[in-house]
């Protein structure tokens, strides 16, 4: 907007903010802070600073009303440590809620148990401080005295003695106004941080430089930088390499184990092809993530693959779930979109792709890490997570297990999922030469804890289904040995796999919809 004179002392200027749908329905889906830097202005206005920025309007967009309350453990703890329950107020659209809490009740299973409240800064959200004794797996029930609201926390394992390895969440595939989302990178961080207690986090900003200027990058760097405390949260740089050619090769998030890494583009010039994209990468420490997979037209066809890099895949985010086909068993299928089957996951994993397992959000409105319904209708799902099995809480241990595979994705709630297979964990890639036992018997043991009542548990051999439990509990164990011979079970070999295989993995159904998928173990013989 130009005005065609200088703006005397006392003039104003007035915005009328419109939409072209409902407004309501629209301002709903926003929740933002926004936070400018301060500029050093030029003192007036000459055809050689027209492009600087002279004066801005900030707007916060905030939440309503109190209507529930979130509340959020860490997945393990010692018994007699203390940990922190996250308590987060949220709208009727699950907005963080501007109003102040009052006084907060813990209980475990009745019993009320001191809590000291720390008030989280710059939020609504506040910290209290517990101490656990009792080993087994527990859920806190939190009430707010005002309103008489109550909240139940995901579960938490407390143990005597710790494992080897711990269960992390974490958020990686989310926008920022650095390219076409919602809120500074700061207050991407700060969210996931500090709002919706994750572990761990890396920003996913598209590669176009009309969208993310090397000037954004930069900054991006040196946010990712900022943000990163080991041993309480720990962040990785990322972006999102997105041609949009919709010829086939999809959307992929590059991510670094070290900072101060390039942006390889996909802009024309630059690395347009995956394929491109791949040699660029072959001396990084890298990981390359496709995601929404089976959204049509950007979906993947698993042609172009780096097998050292794509090591993982993102089964499911906001749009849904591209595991595979409704009637194969997807509850939570793309509902926004027809998707095209030559995307989906498990097509990948019949062409050799040896993939863990991610989940994400691709949220664009500002609402990274919670638990916002994005879209509308039948098509509003909420943003995935997903936890690593790491041995510590540092950048080095979480990359060791996305490289390990060590991975569980959710729909979102934070859902414990593990197995192992005669002994080895989710993500491993096995031999019946160097094992044996591998060619009569696989015995899988599960363990899991909901946060709702569970009501399927699933092992998929090859794709298929091949045993199951329903009613499971909302706690429990399964044990399933498989005793088909491996040399009946195996499948040719495929565009990505050089010799025969057979892979398996988990899922797992709540009655409340809520799906969780555990990471495949691969045998050949």
């Amino acid at each position: 907007m130009t005005v065609p004179h200088a703006l005397a002392t006392g003039e104003t200027i007035t915005v009328s903010l419109r939409a072209r749908v409902d407004p309501v329905r629209l301002l709903n889906k926003f929740c933002v802070l926004y936070r400018p830097t301060p500029q050093a202005l030029p003192p007036t206005w000459t055809e050689a600073n027209a492009d600087q920025l002279l004066a801005a309007c900030t707007m916060h967009v905030l939440g309503g009303a109190l209507h529930h309350l979130r509340a959020y453990v860490p997945s393990q703890a010692m018994s007699r440590e203390t940990v922190e329950i996250l308590v987060r107020p949220e709208d009727a659209h699950s907005n963080l809620c501007p109003a102040y809490l009052s006084e907060l009740a813990v209980t475990l299973n009745g019993t009320p148990l001191p809590a000291e409240a720390v008030p989280v800064p710059d939020s609504t959200c506040v910290r209290l401080r517990v101490t656990l004794f009792t080993p087994g797996t527990h859920r806190l029930t939190v009430r707010e005295a005002r309103s008489g609201l109550e909240t139940t926390t995901n579960p938490i394992v407390v143990r005597e003695t710790p494992l080897d390895l711990q269960v992390y969440w974490g958020m990686i595939h989310g926008h920022s106004e650095m390219s076409d989302g919602c809120g500074d990178l700061e207050y991407y961080f700060r969210q996931i941080r500090d709002e919706a207690a994750l572990d761990f986090a890396a920003p996913g900003d598209h590669d176009h430089l009309y969208e993310t200027s090397d000037a954004f990058w930069t900054h991006t760097r040196d946010t990712v930088k900022q943000w990163h405390a080991p041993g309480t949260f720990v962040t990785f740089l990322g972006y999102e390499f997105a041609k949009w050619r919709r010829l086939g090769e999809g959307d992929r998030n590059v991510y670094y184990l070290h900072d101060d890494r390039p942006m390889y583009r996909s802009d024309e010039g630059h690395y347009p092809m995956p394929s491109d994209l791949f040699r660029a990468l072959a001396e990084e420490t890298a990981l390359i993530i496709p995601h929404h997979t089976g959204h049509d037209p950007s979906h993947c066809d698993w042609v172009d693959h780096d097998p050292v890099r794509e090591r993982l895949v993102e089964i499911y985010q906001c749009r849904g779930s591209y595991e595979c086909a409704e009637e194969d068993g997807n509850t939570v299928p793309d509902r926004r979109s027809t998707p095209n089957p030559v995307g989906y996951v498990q097509r990948a994993l019949a062409l050799g792709w040896r993939v863990g397992f991610t989940a994400g959000g691709d949220d664009h409105q500002g609402h990274a890490g919670t638990d916002f319904p994005l879209g509308d209708g039948a098509a509003a799902y909420q943003a995935g997570l997903f936890c690593v099995l790491a041995t510590a809480r540092t950048r080095e241990a979480i990359w060791e297990a996305l490289w390990e595979r060590r991975t569980v994705a959710t729909t979102g709630p934070r859902i414990l999922l593990a197995y192992t297979l005669n002994g080895h964990l989710l993500g491993t890639e096995l031999s019946a030469a160097a094992e044996p036992s591998l060619a009569t018997r696989r015995t899988l043991a599960i363990t899991y804890a909901g946060t709702a009542p569970v009501e399927r548990v699933e092992i998929l051999r090859n794709n298929m289904v091949i045993y199951s439990v329903s009613g499971a509990g909302r706690d429990g164990t399964v044990a399933w040995e498989d005793t088909a011979a491996l040399d009946t079970v195996l499948l040719p070999p495929a565009p990505h796999a050089p010799e025969p295989f057979c892979c398996y993995y988990v899922r797992l159904r709540q009655q409340d919809g809520a799906v969780a998928w555990a990471s495949p173990v691969w045998i050949t013989p």
